[in-house]
Order: C-alpha cells, then sequence, then structure tokens
C-alpha cells in the first residue's frame, strides 16, 4: 500500500494535456523539481496545440531536469488528449505500465485520468476571493469545479476552524473600503434603485479548455441567456475576466451589452477602485456563476447565487440550480443565502488546509505527498492561515 511506504520513494506522474507555458514554469516546474529530488518522476504532456502543452521553447526543461522522465505525446491525435481521451487504449495502457503511486494532472478531461492506477489529483488554482492569495498558490483537488465542499470533521476540527475563521474575517479579509453603490451603479449605466444580479464572465481564449464544462457556449450567448429569464424588473451587472481584455475578441460580448442597454451594463476595472467583480458582489442582490471562482464573494457576502453548472456545490451554499425557482425567488423577494458560519468554516479549511506556494523555498516533496494523500490535516492548520494576510498586513 502506498500509505505504508511513504517514506520510500514514490513514482510520481504529471499528466498535463491543458497546461499552459506560464502554469508549466511557474506552477508546475517547481512541483517537479521539488519531489524529483526524492522521487521517480514522469512527465507526461502532449505537443503544443492552441497554447497548451510543450513545444521547443520548453526543450531546455529535459536537460535542466535530466533525471526527470519525460514522455511527449505528439502523434497525430494528441489534440484529443485536451477533450476526452478516456477510449485512447494506449495511452490508458501506457498509463498502466508505468504504474504511478500518485499523478498529478493538469487536465480539462476528467474521463481520462478516472481510468489511471493509483492516486490521482488535479493541480488546480486556489484562489477564495476575497481573501489575498498569492498568484501561484494551488490546491491538490480530487476534481474540477465541486464547490464549497467539506471533508468529514471530528466536532474538535469544527471548533478549531471555526476559530481560524473568526481570525481570518476580522484579520485578513482583503476588502479595501468600496465604492459606493451609486457609484458603482453609475459608472456601468445601471439604476442604483433597481434590483441586480451581479453577471460575471469566463475567460474566452481558446486555450482555457475548461470552458467545455460550461453549460453556456459563449460569454455573449449567457448574457443573452440571463436576459431573457431574468424577471423584467431585474438588471444585469457585468464584470469581465481581466484577461479577456487582453488576450480575446470582445466584439460579440460589446455587441450583447449595446444590444442590451438599459438591461445590462459593464463594470469596467478603470471605473472603482477595487477588482470590478468583488465590487459587484458587494452591492448586488444576487450572483449568476458557472464554474468561476467568484461563488466564493456570495460565500464571503452572504449573497444568494444561481449556479449553472453540472459540478457539485456544498448544501451551505444554498446554491439556485436552476432558473424557474431562481425566478420565482427572486421576484417575491425571498431568495435563500449561503449558511454564513458554514462558510466561514469552509474559508478556515480552504486557506488553512488545502492552499499552498509551490515557489514556497520551504516545500518539501514530503509536504507535497501529504497533501495529495491526506485530505484533512490539522498539523497545518496554523502555519497555513495565516500565510494568507495580504503582505502589508502580515502578522508575525
Amino acid at each position: 500500500m502506498v500509505s505504508q511506504t511513504r517514506d520510500q520513494p514514490l513514482r510520481v506522474c504529471f499528466y498535463l494535456p491543458v497546461v499552459t507555458p506560464w502554469w508549466f514554469d511557474n506552477i508546475v516546474v517547481p512541483l517537479i523539481r521539488t519531489l524529483a529530488r526524492e522521487h521517480d518522476v514522469h512527465v507526461v504532456v502532449p505537443a503544443m496545440w492552441k497554447g497548451t502543452g510543450m513545444d521547443a521553447s520548453q526543450a531546455h526543461l529535459v536537460k535542466k531536469l535530466g533525471h526527470v522522465h519525460w514522455h511527449i505525446l505528439n502523434g497525430p491525435d494528441h489534440p484529443i488528449l485536451r477533450y476526452d481521451a478516456s477510449d485512447n487504449d494506449e495511452l490508458i495502457e501506457f498509463l498502466h505500465l508505468l504504474s504511478p503511486d500518485l499523478t498529478l494532472c493538469r487536465s480539462a478531461d476528467i474521463k481520462t485520468p478516472a481510468q489511471f492506477p493509483g492516486h490521482v489529483r488535479y493541480i488546480m488554482e486556489g484562489g477564495a476571493p476575497p481573501f489575498w492569495t498569492g498568484q501561484h498558490w494551488i490546491v491538490l483537488s480530487s476534481g474540477l469545479f465541486d464547490h464549497g465542499l467539506l471533508p468529514d470533521l471530528s466536532a474538535e476540527q469544527e471548533v478549531a476552524l471555526d476559530n481560524l475563521a473568526d481570525w481570518l474575517f476580522s484579520q485578513a479579509l482583503d476588502t479595501p473600503p468600496m465604492p459606493s453603490r451609486s457609484a458603482v451603479f453609475e459608472a456601468a449605466g445601471l439604476c442604483p434603485e433597481t434590483r441586480t444580479v451581479a453577471v460575471p464572465l469566463e475567460y474566452e481564449h481558446e486555450e482555457n479548455f475548461f470552458r467545455q464544462h460550461l453549460t453556456h457556449p459563449d460569454n455573449a450567448r449567457f448574457l443573452y441567456e440571463v436576459a431573457r429569464s431574468l424577471p423584467d424588473d431585474t438588471q444585469m451587472l457585468v464584470t469581465d475576466h481581466p484577461l479577456n481584455a487582453l488576450y480575446c475578441d470582445m466584439s460579440a460580448v460589446e455587441e450583447a451589452l449595446a444590444g442590451l442597454s438599459g438591461k445590462a451594463g459593464l463594470l469596467r476595472s478603470e471605473s472603482v477602485n477595487v477588482t470590478p467583480t468583488l465590487a459587484a458582489a458587494h452591492h448586488c442582490d444576487a450572483m449568476v456563476v458557472d464554474n468561476s471562482k467568484c461563488w466564493s464573494l456570495c460565500a464571503a457576502f452572504a449573497k444568494p447565487v444561481l449556479r449553472l453548472s453540472n459540478f457539485a456545490s456544498a448544501d451551505w451554499l444554498c446554491a439556485y440550480r436552476d432558473w424557474p425557482s431562481f425566478h420565482d425567488d427572486i421576484s417575491r423577494g425571498a431568495l435563500r443565502e449561503p449558511d454564513a458560519r458554514l462558510a466561514r468554516r469552509w474559508f478556515a479549511f480552504r486557506i488553512a488546509n488545502d492552499l499552498f506556494d509551490p515557489q514556497d523555498p520551504q516545500l518539501t516533496a514530503a509536504d507535497i505527498i501529504e497533501r495529495a494523500f491526506t485530505p484533512v490535516s490539522p498539523r497545518r492548520w496554523d502555519a497555513g492561515i495565516r500565510r494568507v494576510a495580504p503582505p502589508q498586513r502580515q502578522v508575525a
């Protein structure tokens, strides 16, 4: 059993079909470097396609990490690895021959890793807004977008987390002074007195293969869906993903917003002194999300949320899962809100137990292995919770 031999070298596989160059350099390579000091590490990555995989510009990694086993998948069918390779018998057989004890995935395909032997974890971004987290921080997750779930905890552990949550919400909540509701709505061209639903948009670049799990095809059509599904007396406060303006064609979204003038308005980053989605979450009456991490703003601010996703949401979030029930309750002014006590507990657990920085110079291979195999570890809570304070408010 792996759990009985963690003091012995393990075989660790990195399966990376949707790794981008930034993720490779800043997240994955530090993990590889740390684990390869003590364990047998294999990297399974496809050739570059649509901004994901590995190309000649990263060939230096093979030489720099010569003690790592590199498996570059460059056959003609490698693009399918980004979607669903679960019927690729050659790949599945290769992983079984490799027989890793642990596989760390950067994959948008959940069907294929489910067939891998050993222990499987997904390398996922670790943001938990409105709390400050470093841009490199991650979690090792059992899935992709199951939001807010807590493991079984003892009564003693629940008390400990609630105490940590008290410190977290009193000392580390990263909420600078908010612009007024009138200032936010004026900037978006909306009426401050009108009931408002916040609508954060997803990153639409072709490299984001996680979009395949959305329930809508693109942001523009998502806006039209929300607009026609809301009551007539409810408006939309829209915020964009920060990378869309840098890398994506926004013409379809701009056209949709123009067509929804009076019903929807876009809050731009230059219009407020905080991130637009933070301001929108603070002032909205409810939020509509899919798999975005913005859902945690609803948890922190006790805002009702409609989550249009095929992934699980924690019961304490009290998320709506369909338009009819959301429409009925918002029309009656009777939307259900997240459980504030359990929301605070979830933030404490996420930050204290799950989050870590692959670039932390004190991170060891044993730390990574423990995080992969031990979902609950109170011994890392005190140090974990205190890492989350913004730099200007770091505690001793």
